[in-house]
C-alpha cells in the first residue's frame, strides 16, 4: 500500500499499517462523518480510481493497442495512436488538450489524487470549493499535499452522484456498504 494511506490512517486514528480493510474504512467514515451508504460510495470510488490506494497520478504510458482500446475515438488511425505510444505527455495533450478547459495542456491537468481529478475546469472547481488557489499554480499538489482533501472535497452533497454512476464502482460500493454496515453497527 501507499505511504499516503498510512498518513491518512495516522490522521484518522487507525493503525498505520498501509492496509485498507474494514477498520480503516470505519475510521474514515467516522472521521469524515459519513454514514455507511455515503461512505461506501466514497470509498468505492477511491478504491476504483486509485487501484486500492496505490496510484496518485494517472498512468498514461499506454501501448498503441491500449490507446486505441481506451481512447480510440480521439485517433483516426493506428499510426496516429502510435505517435502517442509510451509518451504520456503526447497522449494527455491529444486526448485531454481540447476539452475540460485545458487549452491544449492536457498533460498539465491530467488525473491526480485518489479520485483522479482531470481537467483544468475540475481543478478550478476543486480549488474554489476548498479555498485552495495554490492548486491552480501547482496541480501536482493534488497528488501530494491535497491527496485526501481532493476526494472528500469532491464528494459533497451537491455532486456525490457524479461519482457513483459507474457499474464497477457501484459493485464495489455495495460490497463496502455491506462491510461498513456491519462494522459501524457493531
Amino acid at each position: 500500500m501507499s505511504e499516503a494511506l498510512k498518513t491518512l490512517q495516522e490522521k484518522i486514528g487507525s493503525s498505520p499499517d498501509g492496509s485498507f480493510g474494514p477498520n480503516t474504512a470505519k475510521k474514515i467514515c467516522d472521521y469524515y462523518a459519513l454514514n455507511p451508504e455515503r461512505g461506501s460510495h466514497f470509498l468505492g470510488q477511491l478504491v476504483h480510481e486509485s487501484g486500492t490506494f496505490r496510484y496518485t497520478e494517472e498512468n498514461l504510458n499506454y501501448s498503441t493497442k491500449s490507446i486505441l482500446a481506451v481512447f480510440g475515438k480521439y485517433f483516426d488511425s493506428e499510426s496516429e495512436a502510435e505517435s502517442c505510444s509510451r509518451n504520456p505527455q503526447a497522449l494527455a495533450d491529444r486526448v485531454y488538450g481540447g476539452r475540460m478547459g485545458n487549452d491544449g495542456q492536457g498533460y498539465l491537468w491530467r488525473g491526480r489524487g485518489f479520485l483522479q481529478c482531470t481537467g483544468k475546469n475540475n481543478y478550478s472547481q476543486f480549488a474554489a470549493d476548498m479555498d485552495l488557489p495554490e492548486v491552480m499554480k501547482d496541480p501536482d499538489l493534488m497528488a501530494s499535499k491535497f491527496l485526501w482533501k481532493a476526494p472528500y472535497g469532491s464528494f459533497t452533497e451537491t455532486n456525490c452522484g457524479i461519482y457513483v454512476m459507474k457499474a464497477l464502482m457501484m459493485i464495489r460500493s455495495n460490497v463496502l456498504l455491506n462491510v461498513l454496515t456491519v462494522v459501524i453497527t457493531d
